[in-house]
């Protein structure tokens, strides 16, 4: 049985230490019955793959992982679209 806080804080410890900031900027969001939320951005799908077996591979209780991961080539869209938006709102 694995403690949902324990196993988010290992996350958190397991990304600072093993995932280089150049390659991924994370964040664990939340972790409940083996499925961890995670958020932020990655450099490439590549990438991505590979980080996401990481994790699995590195802290267990981890069966599935799910959240918002932005690919480093969709953020200028992302960050043109938030622009647009608020230029509407005034």
């Amino acid at each position: 049985i694995f403690v949902e806080p324990e196993v988010l804080e290992d996350v958190k410890k397991f990304i600072a230490h093993n995932i280089s900031s150049n390659r991924a900027k994370l964040r664990a969001e939340s972790f409940s019955q083996g499925s961890l939320n995670i958020s932020g951005a990655i450099a490439s799908s590549s990438i991505r793959d590979e980080i996401i077996e990481l994790i699995k591979a590195g802290v267990p209780g981890i069966s599935q992982i799910d959240g918002s991961i932005t690919l480093a080539d969709d953020l200028s869209q992302k960050f043109e679209e938030e622009i647009r938006g608020r230029e509407k709102e005034k």
